[in-house]
């Protein structure tokens, strides 16, 4: 029978979702995903699991919600884009995040 592995040596998992005018759906998006985050983690196939919601230009209320989400819970980040940022700056934060040899994974909302 296999032993679970050692927290620390457990991947750490990344999810990255995209967001525009979210606003209707992204509750029950982050509470499915953080369901899955903990069932994760408790069965030791994960660790220090995250989810960054990432605001393309909404014009509805995703970006104060995004916020409001992060601050009820520490595994919640929000990256904003606007007109003057660009794709690249994207692609590059999320490189950066993925160089720390986290697994990152891209999701799109449920609707």
């Amino acid at each position: 029978m296999a032993q679970p592995m050692e927290r620390a040596s457990c991947p750490r998992l990344t999810l990255v979702v995209p967001c525009h005018n979210e606003e209707p759906v992204l509750p029950e998006t982050a509470k499915r995903l953080l369901s899955l985050l903990d069932r994760l983690a408790q069965s030791s196939l994960i660790a220090k699991p995250s989810i960054f919601f990432v605001d393309d230009e909404s014009s509805d209320g995703t970006w104060p919600l995004i916020e409001s989400l992060a601050a009820e819970d520490a595994r919640i980040h929000g990256i904003k884009l606007s007109r003057s940022s660009t794709r690249c700056i994207a692609e590059r934060r999320m490189h950066n995040i993925s160089t720390l040899k986290d697994q990152v994974a891209e999701c799109q909302p449920h609707s």
